[in-house]
């Protein structure tokens, strides 16, 4: 019998029903250095990252002085690090928009580390057993 064309992509029904694999070209990944590494993503971002720990990130949204969303961050904690993880594609921009906010005082020092991960993302019930 053949299969009714219901005009879902075959990838989104996989997603609902077990897990599905999404490549993310061109994620951006900022390593972040420094004793004041923490209160300067802080000031820069919406979220509280005080919270952040090993085992806990946090999202947060990256704006502008005039409160213009510039990128979203998916922040974590790696040892005496944080990852920022940026929006595909914004990577560069982010990380050039930082270091401009950089005061002579913050002892921060920002890196591009996105040839250093590969992100994908699974989606659906089963992705935790994927994993």
């Amino acid at each position: 019998m053949e299969q009714m064309n219901t005009g879902i992509p075959p990838d989104y029904e996989t997603a609902l029903q077990s897990v599905a694999y999404f490549p993310q070209y061109q994620a951006g990944c900022l390593r972040l250095t420094g004793e004041d590494r923490l209160d300067f993503l802080h000031r820069q971002t919406s979220n509280d990252l005080r919270q952040l720990s090993q085992v806990r990130s946090a999202l947060t949204v990256l704006v502008s002085p005039t409160a213009r969303i510039l990128d979203v961050l998916r922040v974590l904690a790696e040892g005496e690090a944080l990852l920022a993880l940026t929006l595909p594609g914004h990577g560069s921009a982010t990380l050039s928009y930082l270091q401009r906010r950089i005061f002579f005082m913050d002892k921060v020092v920002l890196a591009d580390a996105s040839g250093e991960f590969w992100q994908v993302d699974l989606e659906g019930p089963g992705a935790s057993q994927a994993l």
